[in-house]
């Protein structure tokens, strides 16, 4: 599952991602401190492919996914995977 995703986030996979972002996407500050401070200890800044792991057991990890790249990737692959989401 979530396939079409995984294939755009590896397309994309050099694309920074911050809490702001997180935040954009519509996740709560709470839920995106508390994934940080458990996966990503003291780190500002992250890779979209550094998130893959992550894209089958966290709705709020697809969102800001779908959130970031959805400007850079318009085609009927990310129509996909918003669905699959």
């Amino acid at each position: 599952m979530h396939e079409t995703l995984k294939k755009l986030c590896e397309k994309h996979k050099d694309v920074r991602l911050v809490k702001q972002d997180s935040y954009e996407a519509g996740n709560c500050e709470e839920g995106t401190r508390n994934f940080i401070e458990e996966y990503f200890p003291n780190r500002r800044v992250l890779r979209v492919s550094e998130l893959i792991p992550f894209i089958e057991q966290s709705r709020a990890v697809r969102s800001v996914i779908i959130y970031k790249l959805r400007p850079l990737e318009k085609s009927e692959h990310m129509e996909t995977a918003i669905h699959e989401s």
